[in-house]
């Protein structure tokens, strides 16, 4: 074989292994964030969940995919967002500027949270 030959064969049989060797999984830029502004209003873009019974609140940003483990899920608003999330093993949905609240108001365990 040729030298250029050699090289490509060895350059192709290298990329092979290190696509093989990375691990797969979906692109997630979705993140935590404040859930008020400067002025310390709330924010209406960002996604809002209401967990603990009420008593503490989770806020996220950017599309995305993310798992989380927030207990006893009473409120979820939308903000500028569509999103889908899991629940206690259903997965629901929200257009923008919605809010969800639990069916009889028996709080929820949320697992998965996506931004569209």
């Amino acid at each position: 074989m040729k030298r250029t030959t050699k090289r490509a064969v060895v350059a192709a049989i290298a990329t092979g292994v290190l696509a093989v060797s990375l691990p797969v999984s979906s692109a997630s830029a979705i993140n935590n964030t404040k859930c008020t502004s400067r002025t310390n209003e709330l924010r209406r873009d960002i996604v809002r969940v209401v967990y603990n019974h009420g008593i503490s609140t989770a806020c996220f940003a950017n599309s995305g995919v993310k798992d989380v483990k927030l207990a006893n899920v009473t409120r979820v608003t939308s903000g500028n967002n569509k999103i889908r999330w899991v629940g206690s093993g259903v997965v629901y949905r929200l257009d923008r500027y919605q809010v969800g609240i639990p069916k009889n108001n028996r709080p929820f365990h949320m697992t998965r949270l996506r931004i569209l």
